[in-house]
C-alpha cells in the first residue's frame, strides 16, 4: 500500500508480462511535507491511513480529509465482464484547504536562532519559541526543538533510543536479557516519539519571571508613566504569601 509510482510501474509491468489476474493497482493519496522538519510540531502529520495525527493535521482532519471517487462494477471469472453487469460511480468529496499565517522565512530564522542559542548556552532540554504580529495576533513562527520529519514521523532523533535497540540485539533472541531490553527499547521509543511530536509552545507551562520586565517597561513608557530618564530604586525582596 502507498508504494511509489516507480514501484507501481514495476508491478504493473510484471502483471502485464505474466498475464496475472486478480491483482489490481488503485490510485491513492499520500501526504507529503516539502519543508521536512520545519514547523513540524505545528503542522503535525497524517498516518498511513491518511488520518491526521498531532498539530493542524489532527485539529482539522475532518476538513482536510475529503474522499476519493470510485467505480463499483461486477466482474466474472478471469476478470471477464458479466452479461447483466452494472456500474455505479461514487463522486469524490473535495477536501478543504487550511491556510496558516506562518511565514517560512521567519520560521526558518526562528529555528536557526534557537539552534544557535542551544549551542551557545549548552541547553539540555531543547528550546521552543514563537513570533507573533503584535498588531493582528497572527502567528508568524512557532517552533519546538528538537523536531522530527513528518514524512518519517516514526523515526526519532534521540540517539540514546538507538543505543537501547543495539543493546538488546546483542543477546540471544527470546532470552531474558533480550526480552527485557526489547521492552525497555519499545517504551523509550514511544516516549521519544511523543516528546518530539509535542508542540511545547502550547503544551508546556512557562514561568515568565524576569523576561516579563521588558513588557512592563514597554507598557510604562507607552502610557507615559515613565520616560527614558526615570530611575527606579529596588529596596530588596518582597515576600509573597
Amino acid at each position: 500500500s502507498k508504494v511509489s509510482q516507480e514501484t507501481a510501474g514495476q508491478i504493473r509491468d510484471f502483471i502485464n508480462e505474466n498475464g496475472i489476474k486478480g491483482i489490481h493497482l488503485e490510485p491513492e493519496s499520500k501526504r507529503y511535507y516539502p519543508y521536512g522538519s520545519l514547523a513540524s510540531q505545528v503542522i503535525g502529520f497524517a498516518n498511513t491511513s491518511n488520518i491526521g495525527c498531532e498539530g493542524i493535521e489532527a485539529a482539522y482532519n475532518s476538513f482536510l480529509e475529503g474522499s476519493t471517487g470510485k467505480v463499483i462494477t461486477t466482474k466474472g471469472n478471469n476478470e471477464m465482464d458479466m452479461p447483466f453487469s452494472y456500474e455505479d460511480f461514487v463522486i469524490p468529496d473535495d477536501a478543504c484547504d487550511v491556510v496558516l499565517t506562518l511565514d517560512v522565512t521567519v520560521q526558518q530564522c526562528l529555528e536557526k536562532q534557537m539552534e544557535l542559542a542551544i549551542d551557545r548556552y549548552d541547553v539540555q532540554n531543547g528550546a521552543f519559541g514563537m513570533v507573533m504580529d503584535v498588531d493582528t495576533g497572527e502567528i508568524l513562527a512557532m517552533a519546538t526543538l528538537g523536531g522530527y520529519d513528518p514524512n518519517k514521523y516514526l523515526e526519532v532523533t534521540d540517539r540514546s533510543v538507538e543505543k537501547l535497540r543495539l543493546e538488546y540485539l546483542r543477546y540471544p533472541e527470546n532470552s531474558e536479557s533480550y526480552l527485557k531490553g526489547k521492552t525497555a527499547y519499545q517504551e523509550a521509543l514511544k516516549d521519544a516519539q511523543l516528546k518530539q511530536w509535542r508542540n511545547r509552545v502550547l503544551s508546556d507551562g512557562y514561568e515568565p519571571g524576569s523576561t516579563f520586565k521588558v513588557l512592563t517597561m514597554a507598557a510604562a513608557l507607552d502610557c507615559g508613566a515613565i520616560d527614558l530618564n526615570t530611575s527606579f530604586h529596588c529596596s530588596g525582596a518582597e515576600q509573597i504569601p
